[in-house]
């Protein structure tokens, strides 16, 4: 359930804003492994005229520039994961945008679970609901269900027969 912001240093059209929407589900989706339907993403936009970089505007860089923040629940990626996307999404970005400024930020904010939630429930609470209460909400833990019934039920068969 990743939240994503895309500030750009100058308006883009719809077509590169639904590219750019669409590269990045697809690279948290792939490589750090976020649910597609669950992923939000918000493109904005700065004027390049106040969009500074070493104190020149970027309207006397003649060049693009971006900033994208990214939240995601905290332990759920390993560090190599993240370089990774933040290769391909700047990648992403550069071939969008083209002649984007290597002076283009991408983080990857790790929330804690108990601070991050959506639909009114806490990272943590899906969580505890999954593991604790015995609710389930996906068909892998139905699944999950089912096999440990049936290992259980293979040992409890076994200890009877011998």
């Amino acid at each position: 359930m990743p939240y994503i912001s895309v500030q750009l240093s100058s308006p883009t059209d719809p077509i590169t804003a639904d590219n750019l929407a669409k590269g990045i589900t697809h690279i948290l989706s792939n490589d750090l492994g976020k649910k597609e339907e669950l992923t939000a993403v918000n493109i904005t936009y700065s004027s390049s005229s106040q969009w500074y970089i070493g104190n020149r505007s970027l309207d006397t860089r003649h060049e693009q520039s971006a900033y994208v923040d990214i939240k995601i629940s905290e332990g759920t990626n390993s560090k190599a994961e993240i370089k990774t996307a933040i290769a391909k999404l700047y990648e992403l970005l550069n071939d969008q945008l083209g002649n984007l400024s290597e002076v283009s930020y991408i983080t990857i904010d790790e929330v804690n679970q108990t601070n991050w939630g959506y639909g009114g429930k806490t990272q943590h609470e899906r969580a505890i609901k999954r593991t604790e209460s015995g609710a389930i909400d996906t068909a892998f833990y139905l699944n999950k269900g089912r096999k440990e019934r049936a290992v259980s039920f293979s040992s409890i068969f076994k200890r009877i027969c011998t």
